[in-house]
């Protein structure tokens, strides 16, 4: 651990650009520039030499159960725009119908 006003390891330096991949490689090491990165262009901002010699971490394989919770989601939104559509129709249907009473 980095002292107050020390400076932070290689290895620790790493770990936090590849959990925080959005983060600005320039700020984290001397504090210019913007923090963030836009993720669309980071991959060429890179050079070949770093870029070969940084283990990407494996990405994370999903449970059987998260898989299937997410499923169930994507369903629920479907209904829920699904019913959303029909609450609009119907409005204007209702809107309709006073206007012509």
């Amino acid at each position: 651990m980095a002292k107050k006003g020390g400076n932070i390891g290689t290895e620790i330096a790493e770990k936090i650009l590849l959990y925080y991949e959005n983060l600005n490689p320039d700020w984290l090491l001397t504090g210019r520039g913007e923090m963030l990165r836009d993720i669309k262009h980071a991959e060429p901002e890179l050079s070949p030499i770093i870029k070969d010699t940084i283990p990407y971490p494996e990405p994370k394989k999903k449970c059987l159960s998260c898989e299937e919770k997410e499923k169930v989601i994507i369903a629920y939104n479907e209904t829920i725009n699904s019913l959303k559509q029909t609450v609009s129709i119907q409005n204007e249907l209702i809107e309709y119908l006073k206007r012509h009473e």
